[in-house]
This record gives C-alpha cells, sequence and structure tokens, in this order.
C-alpha cells in the first residue's frame, strides 16, 4: 500500500459522510493513532492500545493525555470499546467506497435544465382560475425583480486558491499535499521548488558530492590530531598566545580564562537597561 494511501481519520472529510472522520478519531489510540488493540481503560477514564498505555505508565507513570499518575495494575479491558472498533472496522472498508462513489455521482450529476424552446413540462393550466390565484399572480407581477449581483474578478487575486477541506497539508517547499504527519518524512527527499528557484545548480551539486570523501579526510584528520593533544569532548579549543605558549580550553565558558592566557581585556556579558537598547 502507497504512503499515501494509509487508512486514518481524515479519509472521509472528502466524502458526503465529513461526520464520520470525528468517529473514527475517537475509535483510535491517542498515542499510535491506530484503532484500539485490546483497549484499556485508566483510572482517569481515558482508552488506549494495551501495549500502548503499558509502556506509557512503564515509562513515567502518567497517563499520556491528563498527566495524571496512574498505575498498570489499575488498568481495566474496555470491551465496549473493542466491541465498536471491531463492527467499525469490518464496515469501513465498504462504507467509504460507498460515500465516495456517491460524492462522484453528485458531482457528475447534471442540473435540469428547461426545454430550449420553452414548454414547460407543467400542464397548460385551466382558463378557469379562482380569484385568490388571480390575485396572487397579480401581486407576483408587481413585485420587482431581485437585485442582482455581479461578480467583478480581480487581477490581484490571481493566486488566490481556494482551501479544500480533504485533511490534506502542502508541503511548505514544493507544495504537494498530503497528510500532515508525512510533512516531515517527506521534507528529507523533497524536490523543493522549480530548478530556476535552486540554491545550487546541478554543476554546484556535484561539485559537492564529490568533495565528500576529502572533507571527511581532513575532518578525521583535525580530529586524531585533536585527540593526540588530549581533547575528551567538545568544544576543545586549542590556543597560542603571542609569547608561543599553547594552552587548551575545554567548554564554552572558558573565556574569560582563554583573555587571560591571551593577556586581552575581557568584558563579561551585561545585561543592558531599557533605555539603553
Amino acid at each position: 500500500m502507497p504512503a499515501d494511501d494509509v487508512a486514518d481519520s481524515t479519509d472521509w472529510l472528502s466524502t458526503p459522510l465529513s461526520g464520520l472522520s470525528a468517529v473514527e478519531s475517537a475509535l483510535r489510540c491517542e498515542v499510535c493513532k491506530d484503532f484500539y488493540k485490546t483497549p484499556m481503560i485508566t483510572s482517569c477514564a481515558h482508552t488506549f492500545c494495551s501495549i500502548c498505555i503499558r509502556r506509557a505508565l512503564s515509562n513515567d507513570s502518567k497517563c499520556p493525555l491528563c498527566r495524571a499518575t496512574d498505575q498498570e495494575l489499575k488498568l481495566r479491558s474496555n470491551w465496549s470499546m473493542e466491541q465498536t472498533v471491531a463492527a467499525f472496522s469490518e464496515a469501513r472498508t465498504e462504507a467509504l467506497k460507498f460515500a465516495r462513489s456517491a460524492s462522484i455521482d453528485k458531482k457528475q450529476s447534471p442540473k435540469r435544465k428547461a426545454d430550449d424552446n420553452g414548454e414547460s413540462s407543467q400542464p397548460e393550466p385551466h382558463s378557469k382560475r379562482l380569484r385568490s390565484s388571480a390575485r396572487l399572480s397579480s401581486r407576483a407581477e408587481a413585485t420587482p425583480p431581485a437585485p442582482s449581483i455581479e461578480v467583478v474578478e480581480d487581477s490581484e487575486d490571481e493566486d488566490f486558491e481556494l482551501e479544500t477541506n480533504d485533511g490534506l497539508v502542502p508541503c511548505p517547499m514544493c507544495q504537494r499535499r498530503m497528510k500532515e504527519w508525512q510533512v516531515f518524512a517527506h521534507i528529507e527527499s523533497c524536490p523543493g521548488p522549480e530548478a530556476a528557484e535552486k540554491l545550487f545548480s546541478p554543476a554546484d551539486v556535484d561539485k559537492i558530492m564529490n568533495g565528500r570523501a576529502a572533507f571527511k579526510d581532513s575532518v578525521k584528520k583535525v580530529t586524531d590530531e585533536a585527540l593526540a593533544k588530549g581533547a575528551f569532548g567538545a568544544p576543545w579549543i586549542w590556543v597560542t598566545n603571542a609569547k608561543g605558549q599553547e594552552e587548551p580550553f575545554f567548554g564554552s565558558d572558558r573565556f574569560n580564562h582563554i583573555y587571560a592566557f591571551l593577556d586581552i581585556p575581557f568584558q563579561d556579558v551585561t545585561v543592558l537597561t531599557p533605555n539603553k537598547l
């Protein structure tokens, strides 16, 4: 099954049965986002898959939703939820298929149009009418037509796109629409915008990729030199003063000692008052 076809509650949003999205969401675990498997109810009345809540409680002994303290021995089986999930899962495929087909049929059904010759499908009225119907028809003729609204397209709105309530979100780089949980994984391999807007040309990319080996060798050489001098972490700063003396410093909070070793005046960080900003 393709990654884009992974079933979740947003599948219902683009169908006439969009209300079932909330129903299905209530039947899914808040931890794994899948249908409940052996649902267990906590002492704070929240339901999770058995393995999900047991892992959470073994980690910090707190409910993943409300963060209330709980214990594994207080968990109870939620039989009603398990039966509901089983029934919904069994009917989901056919129900979703029916809802999607109904949506397609609704979009393709033509609107009723009057005949070109102006003939009405209604039978011709009788020549004799009641007084009340005559008064109603005269009032209708006297009623002024409703004002029409003319829509003028603005050239500034050419880039406007109507938001679709299909449960999908666009990638911030290539604008491809996908489910929200897929965005972060997609960004790692996203081709990005058009080639004209890319930061690097194909030649630059080749140059960078071909230079990886030399860069790694350079990093390894510098790392070996630092280890040989006794480095045990980062940042490891090797300082040489004007007298030719050398001294290692470890940590980003040693700049006052580095300045003193270099015989340079040092001024520590100070907080400015609002009138000096």
